[in-house]
């Protein structure tokens, strides 16, 4: 019997302690609940700053990378201007490197030759910018024009060249310093009537050489003559050579080339 009455007070007693944890969760629904919050706070807050110091050490290895990505990124932040800006960069390098591989060139085949036809000197060192001296020797010994030039002493004909950035894809500006010369497709100003020099009949496989000689060529063909009212005629200006090129290319561009009588040059 005695046994029986302990086994009853500790069933009691074990049913006594759940009651009373049951009653603790139900009298404070929010006690365990806060537990938890807080505990989960806690290891936010500790989440939050574990991030924070990742941020900034991942921030300081970037400060060096942001200073310089502004500057860098400039360009491309102006939209079209930025590609703009990169062609005529990249233009500007095909140029050069064009320019001195015509001026080497024209070096190898002045050192083959025992009496060239022309010279090449760089106005104010510029690349870009060319007096070229066709000599008296090279003109045609039969035509009018040599017989003018000896006649008058003068040693060559000068002309002024001046290469466009998108050289090779452009043909350069030629134009006639002095003598003046009439005829032998030569304009006003000193500007040159040659298909070749134009944007339609330019070909990039052209080298500076061969457009020179062609002009040779053509200045006897046309029958040219150095001008015998220099004093009365318009002086060769680049501003009249550009503008008389201007309407030349207009003119054949409507109606096309049509090669003149050599009598009219």
């Amino acid at each position: 019997m005695s046994f029986k009455l302990k086994s009853k007070d500790k069933i009691v007693t074990a049913f006594s302690k759940i009651f009373r944890r049951d009653k603790l969760k139900t009298d404070d629904p929010h006690l365990e609940e806060n537990d938890t919050v807080d505990n989960e706070d806690q290891n936010n807050t500790e989440n939050n700053e574990e991030n924070e110091n990742n941020n900034n050490n991942t921030a300081k290895n970037r400060l060096p990378f942001q200073n310089e990505l502004p500057a860098a990124m400039k360009n491309i932040s102006k939209g079209c201007s930025s590609s703009s800006n990169s062609n005529k960069l990249n233009f500007k390098t095909i140029q050069v490197k064009r320019l001195m591989k015509e001026l080497a060139d024209i070096e190898k085949f002045k050192q083959a030759s025992m009496t060239p036809p022309f010279t090449v000197e760089l106005v104010n060192d510029k690349l870009d910018e060319w007096h070229v001296k066709v000599l008296t020797s090279s003109i045609d010994s039969s035509s009018e024009l040599y017989v003018d030039l000896k006649k008058l002493t003068i040693p060559h004909i000068l002309l002024h060249i001046e290469f466009p950035a998108s050289f090779p894809f452009l043909p350069p500006f030629i134009r006639v310093i002095s003598p003046s010369i009439e005829k032998g497709f030569v304009m006003e100003g000193g500007a040159l009537c040659l298909e070749l020099l134009t944007p339609r009949g330019w070909s990039s496989a052209y080298s500076i050489e061969s457009v020179i000689m062609q002009f040779t060529a053509s200045v006897v063909k046309g029958h040219g003559r150095v001008s015998k009212t220099i004093g009365k005629s318009k002086s060769f200006s680049k501003k009249t050579a550009e503008e008389a090129f201007r309407n030349l290319v207009r003119t054949h561009d409507k109606y096309g080339w049509v090669t003149p009588p050599l009598a009219d040059g």
